[in-house]
């Protein structure tokens, strides 16, 4: 909100500034606050779906600082955006070599799977660390729920009904308040 303002202060105080150890503590504040100005103007494009101007933006950003794992998980949600799963799941695949444990690398990479296949997605998180999959256990939850009543669907349209009736039995299992299983 008020990071513009911010380096406008940050600016006259390294042109004041007289010691040059503090000048260079500016000069990084001065870097930092334009690296997350451009990330905020990169997630707003990534908002309005305008794909090409977040894709420049991010770029901008990962160049300002290539240590940070946030223009590498705006790149991978640029490339989900304009549905290039390849891309945006070798995107977020750095972005956990970067940081394992960052939840939005993981959520990514889950977004692609579930795109391509529940069960792939639901493989991924099984094979995650128990720690990383904590945060995820409702989407596990509603992957399996959404195969088990595919499952079920299918069974119906088959007239299989004791494979629709084990279907809905394990989803009733995983979702004993759900009115609708």
């Amino acid at each position: 909100g008020r990071r513009q303002q911010a380096l406008a202060y940050f600016s006259k105080a390294r042109e004041r500034e007289q010691n040059a150890y503090r000048a260079d503590k500016w000069v990084d504040l001065i870097a930092s606050t334009r690296y997350w100005l451009t990330l905020d103007e990169a997630d707003a494009a990534a908002a309005r779906a305008d794909w090409a101007r977040a894709e420049a933006l991010y770029r901008r950003a990962q160049q300002q600082d290539p240590a940070s794992v946030y223009a590498v998980l705006g790149l991978g949600d640029v490339a989900l955006g304009r549905g290039e799963l390849g891309e945006a799941e070798r995107r977020y695949r750095q972005a956990r070599r970067m940081a394992p444990a960052n939840e939005s690398a993981v959520r990514g990479l889950v977004r692609v799977y579930e795109r391509t296949s529940p069960q792939a997605a639901m493989a991924f998180l099984d094979g995650l660390p128990a720690r990383l999959r904590q945060p995820f256990l409702a989407l596990r939850t509603r992957l399996e729920l959404d195969q088990l009543t595919a499952q079920a669907d299918a069974a119906v349209a088959r007239d299989d009904w004791p494979a629709a009736a084990q279907a809905l039995g394990r989803a009733q299992t995983l979702a004993p308040d759900d009115a609708w299983l």
